[in-house]
C-alpha cells in the first residue's frame, strides 16, 4: 500500500472526514491506527473502543486502476466492550467524495471557468478524465453551492472588495485569498473544515 496518512485532524465533537495523504511506511500506519485507537469515538464519545473496519476502494482519476479511498472505523460493542457499534470513515482530502474526480481536476475546471472560458473549451483543451457531463454535472454543482462555501470561508478569511462579475468568480477569489500557498485549495479547504467541497 503506497499512500497513506500523514496526520490526523481530528475533533470528537464532529464526525471525522478527511485526512492529509502522503507516501509513508505501512509501520507508520500502524502507529496511527494505534494512535486513532486512543481517541473517543465522534458518535459516543467513548475511548479505547475504536478499532479497524476495513477499507474501500475506487478507480484513480487517471487510468484503470484502483485505490485505497477511504478506512473505516468500527466503535466496537462485541466482547462486553463499551462501544455504541457505529462505524465512521477516514477519507483522504486530495479526493471529491463519491467521485474518481481528483479535487485538483475540480479545481482546474473552476478555476477557468470562472475566468470566462467556455466550459466546453476547458474539458476539450484540458487533460480530465471525466466526460463532458460530468464536468457540466460539477460546475452546475459549483454554482448551486456558492452559500455553502463562502459561509466556510468567512471565518477564515474576510470577503473580497469590489463587483467582480458574478458570484462564482467570488467564491473563487475568496478561495485563493483564503488558501495563497496551497498547491490544491479544494484539498485545504476539506481538510481544514472537515466538509465537502460541494456536498
Amino acid at each position: 500500500m503506497r499512500s497513506l496518512i500523514c496526520h490526523l485532524r481530528y475533533d470528537s465533537r464532529v464526525r471525522f472526514k478527511f485526512t492529509h495523504l502522503l507516501p509513508l511506511g505501512h509501520h507508520k500506519l500502524l502507529s496511527l491506527i494505534t494512535e486513532l485507537r486512543q481517541r473517543p469515538c465522534p458518535h459516543c464519545q467513548r475511548s479505547e473502543t475504536l478499532i479497524r473496519h476495513g477499507y474501500s476502494t475506487g478507480y484513480k482519476a487517471h487510468g484503470h486502476q484502483r485505490e485505497v479511498r477511504r478506512f473505516r472505523f468500527f466503535c466496537s460493542n462485541r466482547h462486553n466492550r463499551p462501544g455504541c457499534g457505529r462505524t465512521f470513515s477516514i477519507l483522504w482530502s486530495h479526493l471529491i467524495a463519491r467521485s474518481s474526480m481528483a479535487a485538483s481536476q475540480l479545481l482546474e475546471l473552476i478555476s477557468q471557468v470562472t475566468q470566462g472560458v467556455p466550459l466546453h473549451r476547458v474539458w476539450h483543451q484540458g487533460d480530465f478524465t471525466f466526460s463532458i457531463t460530468t464536468a457540466y454535472r460539477w460546475f452546475q454543482r459549483w454554482q448551486l453551492h456558492q452559500a455553502h462555501l463562502r459561509s466556510h470561508l468567512c471565518q477564515t478569511h474576510p470577503p473580497p472588495r469590489g463587483d467582480l462579475g458574478s458570484a462564482g468568480a467570488s467564491t473563487f477569489l475568496h478561495l485563493s485569498q483564503t488558501y495563497p500557498n496551497e498547491c490544491c485549495r479544494i484539498t485545504a479547504f476539506q481538510n481544514q473544515h472537515q466538509q465537502d467541497f460541494l456536498p
